[in-house]
């Protein structure tokens, strides 16, 4: 995810169609980005026009029961953990995987031999104001997930804040 912070072009500027060179004020790049070819050409042309560069840390992670979920979940905290300063301001969102139908196809696609269960026969319904469904964990796994995950921040991350779980 590559993000830029710009200064607006004044009013006085428009007024007379002057040109003006569009010059971000600083950029931000996500860790990733920085491991895609294309995010390694954008960092190198903002380090040759020396513009501030800003690393952000703010990084997703969907949850879901795959095999073994509460061992793989616990050694990914306890890494967490470990890079990071525990004192540092930290906040969750806790996003549990769902699709709808045509996000199945695509995903199914994009991740041929990828195990995640998505038999609908196994999941609730959710449906949106406009009709549109998709399928999230049944109650009792949400209810299991949400638990572990809320004790395994508190453990490791006792200042943290989780904003939602859903």
């Amino acid at each position: 995810m590559l993000n830029t912070i710009t200064n607006d072009i004044s009013t006085a500027d428009q007024q007379t169609h002057s040109p003006k060179l569009w010059m971000p004020e600083r950029v931000l790049f996500t860790p990733a980005a920085l491991n895609e070819p294309w995010g390694q050409q954008i960092f190198a042309r903002v380090q040759a026009l020396n513009l501030p560069i800003e690393e952000l840390r703010h990084n997703r992670l969907t949850i879901m029961p795959i095999d073994d979920w509460q061992m793989h979940y616990s050694q990914l905290f306890d890494s967490i953990s470990s890079a990071l300063d525990i004192n540092c301001n930290l906040t969750f969102e806790l996003i549990s995987h769902r699709f709808t139908p045509g996000s199945k196809e695509v995903l199914q696609i994009w991740y041929p031999r990828s195990q995640l269960d998505m038999d609908e026969a196994k999941r609730s319904v959710k449906r949106n104001k406009f009709g549109g469904i998709k399928y999230i964990y049944n109650t009792d796994i949400m209810k299991t997930m949400k638990c572990f995950f809320e004790n395994e921040i508190q453990k490791r991350f006792p200042k943290a804040k989780i904003l939602y779980w859903t």
